[in-house]
């Protein structure tokens, strides 16, 4: 494998999809947007040069198969997102996709004992419908038909996008996997975070993936002017908003291994000199431990309701998204720390603290994933970045990983 060559290709093709982008100057790329399908002319291009069977799903995944002659052969997956946060970075989900494809290209199908699938997922961030990983739950036959109603921000349901992008929505039961199919699953992703950078090594195997819930609350109080309405009559919802933030917080700060965001807070009517009626939020809650984490969120919800039985304000949530914490297969991991050792890597595991689509794919079949390294610790931003020697050093653990499953 010359690693150095395949580097420099990955690299060169993060950047120009790069420019795939709904917003011109950023990467800005969302699900199934006019950005999406100049990205899919490159990955169906990148993709049958690479000797890959190539189609796009009823999600609108970009799926590029090599078959093994092997008639008992199931189907091991390479894959992750190519879709983008606003304003995100180049590697973000984009890496993965373009290391399985510079992967592919080491594999004839005469040596393959089992197909290999590269996967370019069409939705992993869940920001167009508000609703994650609607490209992973696809294959792993987790799908909700009730998604299909869902509405962007300009009112268009997901039904109405996969029917003008000319996909098949009934087709997307059809999509799955059965469990029997499958030899396991591989996700290469940026690590998001800052412990690889801090121990000084270019790549790390991943344990595990937290447990993740996302909530919605909405804060309902009775709007009225600034000058006129005493402080104690006021029914605030900001203020009953803010007083959880901070539970929040604390809670958070308490309790070792949980973190907890408010990411996204709007008020209504959002003017200087009414008192806010509305305030809607986000909630993210993530522990290693679905107990402890599906604990907090009961905990935080208690408190919510404290707070406005106290403030005499309404409340109203949802959980969107209830995920379950995955520990990775144990053979895949130690088939991953032998190929760093065989790389002269040290051998180092770590959690993800970031949700993947491998947690989805865990549904259905074993799952391993490796990161590599963020020099600055950043992601979801356009600083993102990545060090070429890192992801040479992935490749090769990579290709010396799939060489061990597939051959």
């Amino acid at each position: 494998m010359d690693a150095r060559a395949l580097t420099e290709q990955v690299l060169k093709r993060c950047e120009l999809l790069s420019h795939c982008t709904d917003v011109p100057g950023q990467v800005h790329r969302v699900f199934l947007s006019s950005a999406t399908r100049a990205a899919h002319r490159y990955l169906t291009e990148w993709m049958k040069d690479a000797g890959l069977e190539v189609r796009v799903d009823a999600i609108g995944n970009v799926r590029g198969l090599k078959r093994s002659p092997n008639p008992n052969a199931r189907t091991f997956i390479v894959a992750s997102h190519i879709d983008s946060v606003p304003n995100g970075g180049k590697y973000d989900g984009t890496l993965g996709v373009l290391m399985g494809i510079a992967l592919s290209h080491l594999f004839k199908p005469e040596d393959l004992q089992h197909h290999l699938e590269i996967v370019a997922f069409s939705e992993e961030e869940g920001v167009r419908f508000q609703q994650p990983f609607l490209g992973s739950s696809t294959l792993a036959g987790s799908f909700q038909a009730e998604w299909l109603k869902k509405k962007d921000a300009e009112h268009q349901t997901l039904s109405e996008t996969l029917f003008r992008w000319g996909l098949d929505q009934n087709r997307i039961p059809i999509e799955a996997y059965e469990p029997r199919e499958l030899l396991g699953y591989f996700e290469i992703h940026i690590e998001q975070g800052p412990v690889l950078a801090e121990k000084g090594l270019p790549v790390g195997v991943v344990s595990g993936i937290v447990g993740q819930s996302r909530l919605n609350l909405t804060f309902l109080g009775k709007a009225g002017h600034a000058g006129t309405t005493p402080m104690p009559m006021r029914l605030d919802a900001l203020t009953g908003a803010a007083e959880f933030i901070s539970c929040v917080e604390n809670h958070a700060l308490g309790t070792p291994g949980l973190v907890a965001t408010v990411g996204k807070v709007e008020v209504k009517p959002n003017t200087s000199n009414v008192i806010p009626e509305q305030v809607q939020l986000s909630l993210d809650v993530r522990h290693l431990s679905d107990e402890k984490r599906l604990s907090a969120v009961q905990e935080l919800l208690h408190e919510a309701h404290m707070i406005t039985q106290k403030r005499h304000i309404g409340l109203q949530h949802e959980l969107p998204l209830d995920q379950k914490a995955v520990i990775c297969e144990d053979r895949h991991m130690e088939l991953l720390l032998d190929a760093c050792k065989f790389c002269g890597l040290p051998e180092f595991t770590l959690p993800s603290g970031a949700g993947h689509d491998a947690m989805v794919m865990a549904q259905v079949t074993d799952v391993s994933m490796l990161f590599v390294r963020s020099p600055n610790a950043i992601s979801h931003h356009p600083d993102e970045t990545v060090q070429f020697e890192d992801v040479e050093a992935a490749l090769k653990v990579s290709g010396h990983f799939l060489n061990q499953i597939l051959r």
